[in-house]
C-alpha cells in the first residue's frame, strides 16, 4: 500500500520540479529584491502552480483526498515569506473549499500548518535555507503536521497511519529539490554580481579601471577630451617609503582626481601609477583650466615630506579622427611633459592637415567605429587620386538599398553626387567577367572602349529604370584612361572605385593597380566595419524596442489592454503609418480588429474570415511576412484607409494556441532588419498574451471561489437563487456607465458577490441589518477584498436619510459604492422571481410567503418613491435607463444573463403602494 500511495503521489513531482526550475530561471539577483507588483504576480502564480498540483490526487476516502499542491506555497513562504506565502497558499486552499467534500476541514488545517511553520523557519533562517544543507530538516518540519487534520475523521487514524509516511516523504523531495535548484541559481546569481562589480572599477583606488575606459574610449565622440596623466617619480615612493604608502598615494591621488572634476567627466586609473580623464562639453581652453585644476589639487598631497605632483598630456577627438588616434596623441604629449622636466601639462593641439596627414587619416579612419561621412569618403577618394599614378579624377559608388550611390567625386561636379546606378548597368561598365567582378580584380579601359562600355552601360540602366545619364553624368568624352576596382567584401561587390586620366597625353604609372588595390582595401574595411555596426545596431535597435514595449506592456493586464499597449508601441519604434491588432475570434473563426492606431475613426473596424488576407497568410505559415507594395499584393485585404505603402504582418501565436496577428503598414518599403525585429517584438507580445490570459483565468477562479461563498447562501435558503450572480453583472454594466477606476470597479463586484455573506451568522431575532457588519468580519479574512469593498459589505443597508444601519450614515457620507449596491440590490430584490417558501430565520420553523415580482417599470416607480429617503435620488436617476434595459431573470435559470423573452416577463399587474415598500 505504501509503494502504491507513493507512485500516486510521485505523478505530481514531476509538474512541480518544472515549475521549480522556470521560478529560478525567474530569479535575476541575489538577494532577492522585487517590488510588490513582482512579488504579487509570483505568488499568485504559484498559487496556480498549487491547484494545477490538485490533478495528480491520492484519493483516500470519500471526498478526502491528498496530494501535494501546498509545496509551492511552503516553498514561497521560505523565498518571500509568510505574507506572500499565504497568497500562494490561498489559491489552492480555495480552489479546495470550492471542490467540497468532507476534507475541506482537514486541508485547511494543513495549508495554516504549514504556513505557520514555514513562517517560523523564514523568520529564523532567511536565505540560509537555501544556500545551506544544515537546513535539511526544515522541509520534515514543515510538512510535520500536514496530515493530522485526518484525525477529525471517523476511522481517521487508520487514514493517517495510511498516507502520513507517503504524503511526507513527496512533500519533503519536492521542497529539498527546490532548495537544491533555487540555492544553485542563487549562488549563481550572488557570484555573477560580485565579478561585474570587480569587473570594472579598480580595487585599490575605488575609481574605474582600464577596462571602463577601454569602453568609454570607444564611444567617445569629436570635441571628447582625454588627459592622461602619470605620478611623477613614483617607483622612488615605493621603493624608499615601501608599497603600503604607494598605495596610500595612489588613493589620494584618485580621490583629489574624482574630487577635482564635474559631475559629467570621468577618471580612470589605467596602470600603475597611471589615470586618465574623459571631458566632455570643453572647449580647449576649459579643458585646460581642468586640467590645470586636478595638478594643483595633487600638489597639496605629500608623501614622505616630498610633494607629489602629475605630468600630463591632454588631446581632443577631431571630426574623423578614431578615439585611438586621439588616445596616442595624448600619450605622445604626456611623454613630452615627461621629457620637458615633469609637473606640467602639455596639450597636443590639432592643426590643419597636409597632403601627408590627409592620408594618414584616412587610414587611421579604417579603425573608426562609426560611418563614414561624406567629408570622409572624399578624403578618401582625394588621397586615392593623389596617390595613384596618373590619376587625375575619379569617382567612388557604394551599394546602398540595392543600388550604388555616387558617395564622392574629384574632377566631375558635386551636382552629381546622389545619383544612382543599377549593379547591372556598373558591371556592364566594367566590361570583365562577373568573377573578375566579384574578385576585386582591377580593369584598364582606353579609347574607344570607354565609350563603346559606356553607351552599353547607359542602354542597359534605360531598359531598368527608364535613365539615361550613364555616360554623360560621367563626361566619359573627356576620360582618355580609366581604371576600375570593385570593392569586394566577402565574396559580394559593395563599392566601385573608378581612378580616371583627364589628360590624353597622360598614363597611368605602372604601379596604379597596386596603389589602387590598397584604397580599395581600404574602403572594403570601412564598408565591413559598417556592415558589423548596422548588425550591433540592429541587435541594439531590437534590444532598445523590446525594452520599450516591455514598459508599455507591463501595466497591461487584459488581452485588450495588451492590444492598445502593442499598437501604440510598434509606432515609433517601426516609423509605421498605421497598426493594427486583429484578434482570433473562436466563435467566428475569423480575425477582429481589437485595436488601431493611425486610423480614421470612420474606418476603426475590421473582420477577416480565416484564410482572408495577408494577416491568415502569416498565421498558415507561422511567419512574419512583409509586402513591399499594398497595390500589387493580390491575397492582400484593402480597407478604406489602406490605399499605399508596405506591410509588415506578425502571427501572435504559440504552438496550441492563436492569439491573432498584428498588421503594420508606412510608406517606407520594410527592410529584412524590420523582420527580424518584428519577429522578436512577436514573441514578446505573445509573451504578454499568454500572461493576460493566465491573470484573466487566475481572476476568474477568484471569482468562482466568492461566488461559491454565495452559492452557500443560496443552498440553505438565505438567498434567491442567482442573486449574487445578476448582481456582479448589474454592478459590472453600473462600473461602465459610471467610469469607475479599475480598483472600484473591483471593489463594487467583489462586494456584490459577498453582500449577504453575513446571513450565514444570522440568529433569530437580529436586526437585519447586523448581517452586514458580520459579512464586514467574515470577508475581512478573504484574500485579495480591499478596504473599498468591505465598506460596501458594511454599509449597502444604509438609508440616504440616516435611518439605516449599521452607522446610521445619511446622504454623501454614505460610500458612492455602497450606494450603488443598495440601489442594484433594491432593482434584484423587486424583480426576481419568487422563491420558494423558506424559514424566516435559521432552525425556525415558520415559513414566509414571498412576495411577487414587479416588472421594470414597477420596481423603478417604486424605488423612485423611496427616493432621497431610502435611496441616493441623483444616482438613482442616473442608473435607472440601465436598470430599464436589464431582462428579468429566467425562472427556470436564475443563472441564465438573458430573459428578456416575453414568455419570462411577468405580466403586467398593479404593484403595490410604494409607500408600504421596505426597501431596506
Amino acid at each position: 500500500m505504501l509503494w502504491t500511495d507513493l507512485n500516486v503521489l510521485l505523478g505530481g513531482l514531476g509538474l512541480l520540479l518544472v515549475g521549480v526550475i522556470l521560478l529560478a530561471l525567474d530569479l535575476r539577483r541575489w538577494p532577492l529584491t522585487a517590488g510588490p507588483a513582482w512579488l504579487a504576480a509570483r505568488s499568485l502564480l504559484a498559487g496556480v502552480w498549487g491547484v494545477a498540483l490538485m490533478l495528480f490526487p491520492l484519493n483516500v476516502a470519500p471526498g478526502v483526498f491528498v496530494d501535494i499542491r501546498y509545496v509551492p506555497g511552503a516553498l514561497m513562504t521560505l523565498l518571500l515569506g509568510p505574507g506572500w506565502g499565504a497568497l500562494a497558499l490561498a489559491l489552492p486552499a480555495l480552489w479546495r473549499v470550492g471542490i467540497g467534500g468532507a476534507g475541506v476541514p482537514a486541508a485547511l488545517i494543513a495549508g495554516a500548518s504549514i504556513l505557520l511553520i514555514a513562517g517560523v523557519v523564514w523568520r529564523t533562517a532567511g536565505s540560509s535555507v537555501f544556500l545551506s544543507w544544515r537546513w535539511w530538516w526544515a522541509a520534515p518540519l514543515i510538512f510535520s503536521l500536514n496530515s493530522l487534520g485526518l484525525l477529525l475523521f471517523p476511522g481517521g487514524q487508520a487514514l493517517v497511519q495510511r498516507v502520513y509516511l507517503p504524503v511526507l516523504i513527496v512533500h519533503c523531495l519536492g521542497l529539498w529539490a527546490a532548495q537544491v535548484v533555487v540555492g544553485m541559481r542563487a549562488r549563481h546569481l550572488a557570484q555573477t554580481s560580485a565579478l561585474r562589480r570587480e569587473a570594472y572599477l579598480d580595487a585599490l583606488t575605488g575609481v574605474s579601471n582600464r577596462r571602463q575606459f577601454d569602453l568609454d574610449l570607444a564611444r567617445l565622440e569629436a570635441g571628447a577630451q582625454l588627459v592622461m596623466l602619470d605620478i611623477d617619480y613614483f617607483k622612488q615612493v615605493n621603493d624608499r617609503l615601501g608599497h603600503a604608502e604607494g598605495d596610500r598615494v595612489l588613493r589620494e591621488v584618485a580621490r583629489t582626481l574624482a574630487h577635482s572634476l564635474r559631475a559629467q567627466d570621468h577618471v580612470y586609473r589605467v596602470g600603475g601609477e597611471e589615470f586618465a580623464l574623459i571631458l566632455t562639453g570643453l572647449d580647449a581652453t576649459q579643458g585646460r583650466a581642468v586640467t590645470q585644476r586636478c595638478l594643483d589639487g595633487v600638489r597639496t598631497l605629500s608623501a614622505g615630506g616630498q610633494t607629489v605632483t602629475l605630468s600630463a598630456g591632454w588631446s581632443q577627438v577631431q571630426p574623423g579622427e578614431p578615439s585611438q588616434r586621439a588616445l596616442a596623441r595624448a600619450d605622445a604629449a604626456l611623454y613630452r611633459a615627461k621629457n620637458a622636466g615633469r609637473d606640467r601639462l602639455v596639450m597636443d593641439i590639432a592643426g590643419q592637415d597636409s597632403g601627408a596627414q590627409a592620408a594618414q587619416r584616412t587610414l587611421a579612419l579604417l579603425a573608426a567605429d562609426r560611418d563614414p561621412t561624406a567629408a570622409d569618403w572624399r578624403a578618401l577618394l582625394e588621397a586615392a587620386v593623389g596617390s595613384v599614378p596618373g590619376a587625375q579624377a575619379g569617382t567612388l559608388f557604394v551599394l546602398d538599398r540595392g543600388d550604388f550611390l555616387l558617395t564622392a567625386q574629384r574632377g566631375f561636379g558635386d551636382d552629381l553626387l546622389g545619383h544612382r546606378r543599377s549593379p547591372a548597368s556598373l558591371l556592364r561598365w566594367y566590361a570583365d567577367p562577373v568573377d573578375a567582378w566579384q574578385g576585386g580584380e582591377p580593369r584598364v579601359l582606353r579609347g574607344d572602349a570607354i565609350r563603346h562600355n559606356a553607351l552599353a552601360a547607359a542602354d542597359l540602366e534605360t531598359q531598368l529604370t527608364s535613365q539615361r545619364q550613364f555616360g554623360s553624368m560621367l563626361n566619359v568624352g573627356a576620360v582618355s584612361e580609366t581604371l576600375g576596382v570593385p570593392v569586394s567584401v566577402d565574396g559580394m561587390v559593395m563599392a566601385f572605385l573608378n581612378l580616371d586620366v583627364l589628360n590624353p597625353g597622360q598614363r597611368l604609372g605602372p604601379d596604379a593597380r597596386t596603389v589602387a588595390r590598397s584604397f580599395a582595401a581600404q574602403v572594403a574595411a570601412l564598408l565591413r566595419a559598417r556592415a558589423a555596426r548596422l548588425r550591433v545596431a540592429a541587435r541594439q535597435r531590437e534590444l532598445e524596442a523590446l525594452a520599450r514595449l516591455t514598459g508599455d506592456l507591463r501595466g497591461a493586464r487584459t488581452t485588450a489592454q495588451v492590444a492598445q499597449a502593442v499598437t501604440a508601441a510598434v509606432m515609433p519604434i517601426l516609423g509605421a503609418r498605421e497598426a493594427v491588432f486583429l484578434h482570433f475570434d473562436p466563435a467566428g473563426d475569423r480575425l477582429v480588429s481589437l485595436a488601431m492606431q493611425g486610423v480614421p475613426e470612420r474606418d476603426g473596424h475590421a473582420e477577416l474570415p480565416r484564410g482572408y488576407g495577408v494577416a491568415w497568410a502569416a498565421i498558415e505559415r507561422r511567419e512574419v511576412l512583409r509586402v513591399t507594395s499594398v497595390q500589387d499584393a493580390a491575397r492582400l485585404h484593402r480597407p478604406a484607409f489602406l490605399t499605399s505603402g508596405a506591410m509588415l504582418a506578425a502571427p501572435l501565436q504559440t504552438a496550441g494556441t492563436l492569439f491573432g496577428a498584428l498588421c503594420v503598414t508606412r510608406e517606407e518599403t520594410f527592410g529584412e532588419e524590420d523582420v527580424h525585429l518584428m519577429g522578436a517584438l512577436g514573441a514578446h507580445i505573445v509573451t504578454a498574451l499568454e500572461r493576460a490570459a493566465q491573470l484573466a483565468e487566475l481572476q476568474q477562479s477568484r471569482t468562482r471561489a466568492l461566488l461559491a461563498l454565495a452559492t452557500l447562501l443560496e443552498t440553505r435558503g438565505l438567498e434567491t437563487p442567482g442573486h449574487a450572480r445578476r448582481l456582479q453583472r448589474h454592478a459590472g454594466q453600473a462600473a461602465d456607465l459610471l467610469n469607475l477606476s479599475p480598483q472600484d470597479r473591483a471593489a463594487l463586484l467583489d462586494g456584490a458577490a459577498l453582500h449577504d455573506l453575513g446571513l450565514l451568522g444570522l440568529e433569530d431575532g437580529e436586526p437585519q441589518t447586523a448581517h452586514a457588519v458580520a459579512g464586514e468580519t467574515l470577508a475581512r479574512d478573504l484574500p485579495g477584498v480591499t478596504d473599498a469593498a468591505l465598506r460596501v459589505i458594511r454599509h449597502h443597508h444604509e438609508r440616504w436619510d440616516g435611518r439605516g444601519g449599521p452607522d446610521g450614515l445619511r446622504g454623501h457620507r454614505i460610500p458612492l459604492l455602497a450606494r450603488v449596491l443598495t440601489i442594484l440590490d433594491t432593482f434584484d430584490t423587486l424583480t426576481r422571481p419568487p422563491a420558494p417558501p423558506r424559514p424566516t430565520a435559521p432552525n425556525s420553523g415558520a415559513a414566509r410567503t414571498p412576495s411577487p415580482a414587479l416588472t421594470p417599470a414597477q420596481a423603478l416607480t417604486a424605488m423612485a418613491a423611496q427616493a432621497g429617503e431610502v435611496l441616493d435620488p441623483d444616482l438613482l436617476a442616473t442608473l435607472a435607463p440601465l436598470l430599464a434595459r436589464l431582462p428579468v431573470p429566467d425562472p427556470d435559470d436564475p443563472d441564465s444573463p438573458d430573459a428578456d423573452h416575453p414568455d419570462r416577463r411577468p405580466a403586467e399587474r398593479s404593484g403595490p403602494d410604494p409607500d408600504s415598500l421596505n426597501l431596506n
